[in-house]
């Protein structure tokens, strides 16, 4: 009789919601240097645009720190903003329409918060999710060292 051996354990891997320049990149990096040409797929999907209730952008850290005192001593709940060209700021809300945030606005400045103003934080955005559907534990090694930085996102598809 022949001993079997066990058949590898094979799993799916994922990179997910990335923009389509950095997508690509990174797909042909494990094609080149993992070795997994042809062995990926690609989702596509849309991110929904994404508005805020904003305060800023400060000048200073000094003046974000005294901003964010303000609002918590005020009862404001708030998120730092990281959005280049809004940082730093705060967002006081984060809404999936203009018409939402706007009312939102409306309750902020009840609370006394004059400064704050209606924005658009990211417009409607494209994005890709890379899989590898069928990959072994060496495989899916080769594939986070081919990743580079990007490699510690990979995980496990749903």
């Amino acid at each position: 009789a022949t001993a079997t051996r066990p058949a590898a354990v094979r799993r799916c891997w994922q990179l997910a919601a990335l923009p389509p320049a950095q997508a690509e990149a990174l797909q042909r990096s494990a094609e080149t240097t993992a070795g997994l040409r042809g062995r990926h797929t690609e989702q596509t999907a849309t991110l929904p645009e994404r508005w805020i209730v904003y305060v800023g952008k400060f000048p200073t850290a000094e003046a974000l720190q005294r901003r964010r005192a303000e609002l918590r001593q005020a009862g404001v709940e708030y998120r730092d903003v990281n959005a280049p060209a809004l940082a730093p700021g705060l967002a006081l809300g984060t809404y999936s329409s203009e018409e939402a945030a706007r009312k939102a606005l409306l309750d902020v400045q009840r609370q006394g918060v004059r400064d704050a103003r209606v924005v658009q934080e990211r417009p409607a955005t494209r994005v890709l999710t890379l899989r590898w559907p069928d990959l072994t534990e060496a495989e899916r090694e080769q594939l986070q060292a081919a990743l580079g930085p990007a490699g510690s996102s990979l995980t496990a598809c749903p």
